[in-house]
């Protein structure tokens, strides 16, 4: 199973043995979660695929493929990484936080709202360079839905469906939450200053910057930093 940055993968077992293989020269980040059969099974009642591998008794995975993660799941994984909790709540957060992207994932395995949509290999890799082409550089202007669909030579209607199948956000919804991590990220790990992260993330004016960030993430660029 071969999965991309931005990916999942969920996998039903007892007891697995595997090898994970990396390009080298390359750094990686990866996040697992292992829960115990009996959490998992109290929202077996929810999904009927899952109740169906749960009395299989196979290892089995969830997906054929590995999944895309979508906003909320990041920002439950966020919010895991980032507890702001000490000892003695930490737990009690990480229990229902766990809970919370499991009910995340299987939502993403299991929901068929996008039955419909049917792309060729093709029109597959072309949504994925569309992808690519648009997250290239964020310091720099965005491509239009028409500059971008000419790019990569597909009509429009198929580029916007194809984000919203893949991963599960519309065309400039997916740019905006990419400048804005990148931010967050400029933020927390260099002491660059807002005026110049702002221009790195693809905004030239910092009010709009602010009010962009405080709408994904509940506070400010300079609350941020003071945290």
């Amino acid at each position: 199973m071969n999965i991309l940055e931005g990916q999942y993968a969920a996998l039903w077992c007892e007891n697995a043995k595997g090898h994970t293989r990396f390009e080298a020269n390359e750094e990686y980040r990866i996040f697992d979660i292992f829960y115990c059969p009996a959490l998992a099974a109290e929202l077996s009642d929810a999904f009927a695929g899952l109740a169906e591998v749960i009395h299989a008794r196979v290892t089995i995975p969830l997906s054929r493929n590995p999944r895309w993660l979508n906003h909320a799941m990041r920002d439950s994984i966020k919010q895991i990484m980032e507890c702001p909790y000490d000892e003695a709540t930490r737990s009690f957060y990480f229990d229902l936080k766990v809970r919370e992207y499991l009910l995340l994932a299987l939502s993403t395995i299991y929901d068929t709202s996008n039955i419909n949509y049917r792309f060729s290999s093709a029109e597959s890799e072309k949504i994925f360079e569309a992808r690519k082409l648009l997250l290239k550089d964020l310091s720099q202007p965005a491509y239009t839905i028409k500059s971008l669909s000419l790019a990569v030579g597909l009509n429009e209607f198929r580029l916007k469906s194809g984000f919203q199948h893949y991963f599960q956000s519309g065309v400039f919804e997916s740019l905006q939450r990419a400048r804005m991590e990148k931010a967050k990220e400029l933020l927390l790990t260099t002491d660059k200053p807002i005026k110049e992260i702002c221009m790195l993330a693809g905004y030239p004016r910092i009010t709009n910057f602010i009010t962009a960030f405080r709408k994904i993430f509940g506070y400010s660029p300079g609350e941020l930093r003071r945290k």
